[in-house]
């Protein structure tokens, strides 16, 4: 079902700055913009998606992406009869949503673990037909040696959001600084609470990792969810990945890469 609550810290953005603003890219200076093109290897829509604490982070982290997967994907949205019932089918085809996903290699902690940050971005090339709540995760094996930091409790180092754009200005939607769902050691997972209209949609999925081994290598599996019905997407853990959990009414769109470190 639709979410009905968002962080204190989302609240916070909504209070202070309304529902609209500009890209993060335009909060950038022309060097900046330079460093992280050239340098940190990101895309200019990567300027447009993240927020600019993420972004400026990269710079301060020395940051440099290491691996790089996207895929553009069609939901097949249109009802069609069967058997005199109307029923929806959502194959996957070849364009409509695109989605990203990235490793980035960050400085080592005081205690020279390494640390990546592992992060997804999604945006509708074409609005959304069914618009209820989509989700995205992010999965890697576990026994790795791979590890989700944590503060009071909770998995920290973590961001994601979701953002509308209408002639040329971002409305902020959602901000949340914890996964709304995760696994010890296999990942995390965002939900977002997609709107009708809008010229564009997009959002990001982002979280940092520590490496307790000082070398490895693990499977990634960026996975992106889109909910035909009321019911919101849930996540499991599936031959040993976090990820979508299998659902009737959730379309899936995925990709898998590897991780050396």
């Amino acid at each position: 079902m639709k979410k009905i609550c968002i962080s204190l810290f989302g609240l916070f953005l909504f209070v202070t700055l309304g529902t609209g603003n500009t890209f993060a890219s335009e909060g950038l200076t022309q060097e900046e913009e330079e460093i992280l093109l050239n340098e940190v290897g990101l895309e200019n829509e990567d300027l447009e998606i993240l927020p600019l604490e993420q972004l400026r982070m990269f710079i301060a982290e020395d940051a440099e992406v290491v691996l790089e997967e996207s895929e553009i994907v069609t939901f097949n949205e249109i009802p069609t009869f069967e058997d005199g019932r109307i029923t929806t089918f959502g194959s996957i085809s070849e364009s409509k949503l695109k989605i990203t996903g990235k490793a980035v290699k960050l400085s080592n902690n005081s205690s020279g673990q390494k640390r990546y940050n592992l992060y997804g971005t999604w945006k509708w090339i074409t609005a959304p037909i069914n618009t209820y709540v989509d989700g995205m995760s992010i999965g890697f094996e576990s026994g790795l040696g791979i590890l989700l930091p944590t503060s009071g409790g909770k998995i920290s180092e973590h961001s994601h959001e979701y953002a509308t754009y209408e002639r040329g200005i971002k409305n902020l939607r959602e901000h949340s600084v914890y996964p709304d769902d995760w696994a010890p050691g296999n990942g995390v997972a965002a939900l977002y609470d997609i709107v009708q209209g809008g010229s564009g949609h997009s959002g990001y999925i982002s979280q940092n990792v520590y490496m307790t081994n000082s070398t490895g290598s693990t499977n990634l599996k960026f996975e992106y969810a889109h909910a035909r019905t009321i019911f919101n997407p849930s996540f499991s853990v599936s031959k040993g990945v976090f990820g979508v959990s299998v659902g009737k009414t959730i379309d899936t769109a995925d990709f898998a890469s590897t991780l050396n470190w």
